[in-house]
């Protein structure tokens, strides 16, 4: 605390000394859940379980002729899980980085920040929980007036002051390089190149850093009341215990606008997974990197790690989804997704001598949401979703497929700006 109250009083002395613009921002975010499904599968023995977060978050954001400085503060926590009274130093840094325009068109951003691209399908910040994600990184950047882009991001990371390098016991990537290159074809048509390459440690030995590369290309036309959301991305080189990859990822979305207030989208989310019955001594199961889960693969959260979540599996997700805007305030959503394996998996009854494949279908779930705008930066939210699983879900997740799943969410967010200074 002794560290964030220093920096925010530099932070503030900086902005009163300086010709610039100060922002001030808040956000307040509460959700409670109501979890009888959630995540995992209920049984007969399983009791429903209410858990309420609470994000709260504080941001600098300080810009004067070339640099823009940005601080963002957050206090993330679950009610109940520290005792009243005690000291909680759950208070920590989200962003902090300083951003400085090198010329009109070329710029550079360093610390820690945010980075998304394209949907969040690979880059995201997974939001929905307390805790998103933020690198350490170096941003280059190249913008010609929205028209043609490129960004270049390194970083490499160490979880301690050395003098040499020794082991990363940190569950995260020992160096990271993304590419992205971006253009506006036309009002209809934009494209964007994505290569991601993470280095990932083997464990316990600091020598061995295995490199993971993920490329592919990103596609947005739209067409009078027609819009659709292609891509595709290839994922090589190797994982942290030195496998090869050789997997793949696609995802097609047309959607139909029929008017301003009924949007109508069907889908397709496809991730390669491993062939149980073939040793091929390769890893062919897909990995969405960094990008977000909860809302795409949907909201109840059964996919957000696909390999891990489909034993390798891979995931088939065919999905219709509903867009419903009853007035400026008020939009309800609805969605409905077919779950099934890509690849086979074994079956609880399967033995070495047996090999038996399982069922592919893994369930159907539904969800709806409605979100209403009832106050300057202040929205409500409520949510319901429930899943039918199939027998073979039983093989990825603990509990029984024999009940419905449900799950309900509340939730208010507040984003009041608190102060914007004019010079």
């Amino acid at each position: 605390m002794i560290k964030i109250n220093v920096l925010l009083f530099s932070f503030l002395i900086l902005s009163i000394l300086s010709y610039g613009q100060l922002s001030v921002d808040a956000e307040y975010r509460l959700r409670s859940e109501l979890r009888d499904g959630y995540k995992t599968l209920s049984d007969e023995t399983t009791k429903p379980a209410l858990i309420t977060f609470q994000r709260t978050r504080l941001s600098f954001d300080y810009e004067h002729d070339k640099i823009h400085a940005y601080i963002s503060l957050q206090d993330g926590r679950i009610w109940g899980d520290s005792k009243w009274g005690t000291d909680d130093s759950g208070v920590g840094i989200h962003q902090a980085y300083i951003k400085y325009s090198i010329s009109g068109k070329l710029a550079m951003k360093l610390g820690r920040q945010e980075i998304i691209y394209d949907k969040k399908r690979l880059m995201g910040v997974k939001n929905w929980g307390n805790a998103p994600i933020a690198h350490d990184a170096a941003l280059f950047q190249f913008n010609n007036a929205d028209q043609t882009k490129a960004d270049l991001v390194l970083a490499y990371n160490n979880d301690s002051d050395k003098n040499f390098e020794s082991d990363y016991t940190v569950d995260m990537y020992k160096y990271l390089t993304v590419l992205r290159l971006y253009n506006k074809f036309s009002d209809n048509l934009n494209m964007s190149f994505l290569t991601i390459i993470d280095g990932n440690q083997t464990a316990g030995n600091y020598r061995t850093v295995y490199a993971r590369g993920t490329s592919g290309i990103y596609a947005a036309f739209n067409i009078n009341n027609i819009s659709i959301d292609a891509m595709g991305y290839y994922q090589y080189g190797k994982s942290k215990t030195g496998i090869n990859i050789s997997s793949f990822f696609f995802h097609l979305k047309p959607t139909l606008i029929i008017n301003k207030s009924i949007k109508i989208a069907a889908g397709i989310d496809y991730f390669s997974g491993d062939n149980a019955l073939v040793d091929n001594n390769k890893n062919n199961a897909f990995s969405s990197v960094f990008g977000d889960g909860h809302g795409y693969y949907g909201y109840m959260d059964y996919f957000t790690n696909i390999p891990a979540h489909t034993k390798q599996g891979g995931l088939n997700d065919i999905y219709l989804h509903v867009d419903l805007r009853l007035s400026s305030k008020l939009l309800i959503t609805g969605a409905a997704h077919n779950f099934m394996l890509t690849n086979n998996i074994l079956d609880a009854s399967s033995t070495p001598t047996n090999p038996v494949v399982a069922n592919k279908h893994l369930g159907v779930e539904f969800d709806a949401v409605l979100a209403y705008n009832f106050y300057t930066n202040s929205t409500l939210t409520v949510g319901y979703s429930t899943l039918m699983a199939q027998k073979t879900m039983e093989l990825l997740k603990t509990g029984s497929s024999k009940g419905i799943q449900n799950w309900l969410f509340v939730s208010i967010l507040f984003k009041p700006e608190i102060f914007k200074s004019n010079n």
